[in-house]
């Protein structure tokens, strides 16, 4: 995942405290060996029992709120054990150019998204 920025001074409030497609998830502790210790994930989706990332080696999809992510793995995580950090990185994702899903229509764009926290071992 190529990371654009950092910005200085995010905004901390209830709407960037709740992981949404789109997200990014830092790995704590974690002890797989697919996933790096310090990577971080892409969340393609959340709901109050499970937050579902995906630490790719592609740039993920995302377009009108919906994240797709692969190159694997893919993972559910806990989401009471998904923590915000309260701050925001800028990164590449990619869509369909107006909309339109055909060969050779993609276009890259930056996003700005709320970085969250996994620890695998709590």
């Amino acid at each position: 995942m190529k990371f654009l920025g950092l910005l200085d001074k995010p905004a901390v409030n209830k709407e960037n405290s709740r992981p949404k497609p789109g997200d990014i998830v830092n790995a704590k502790n974690s002890d797989n060996c697919l996933i790096k210790d310090g990577a971080y994930g892409v969340i393609e989706s959340a709901d109050d029992k499970i937050v579902r990332a995906g630490w790719n080696i592609t740039t993920p999809y995302f377009d009108e709120g919906v994240c797709t992510v692969s190159g694997g793995p893919v993972i559910g995580l806990k989401a009471d054990k998904v923590r915000p950090t309260f701050n925001k990185r800028i990164i590449t994702f990619w869509r369909f150019k107006g909309g339109f899903a055909i060969a050779h229509n993609g276009e890259d764009f930056a996003g700005q998204v709320n970085v969250f926290e996994y620890d695998f071992k709590s």
